[in-house]
């Protein structure tokens, strides 16, 4: 089942906060939906810094962000 327009306009204001909190301003991400998953693309001047060694502070800011969202819309895989 898709996301509505609802679920995704929620969504973009839960990574948009989260990500105004790591210091990316809304200009630097974009949320997409494609059924009940959502991708967000990131645009970084310097990337690994959210990358880290061997990908750690990648995987960890998906799995919050994973969480965060899961628990404001259940639909959200």
């Amino acid at each position: 089942m898709a996301l509505n327009s609802e679920q995704i306009k929620k969504a973009r204001q839960i990574v948009e906060e989260f990500f105004l909190h790591m210091g990316i301003d809304s200009t630097s991400f974009e949320v997409k939906s494609e059924g009940n998953f959502l991708s967000i693309l990131i645009d970084l001047d310097d990337p690994r810094l959210f990358i880290g060694q061997s990908g750690q502070a990648l995987f960890a800011i998906q799995h919050i962000l994973k969480k965060i969202l899961h628990r404001a819309i259940p639909e959200v895989s």
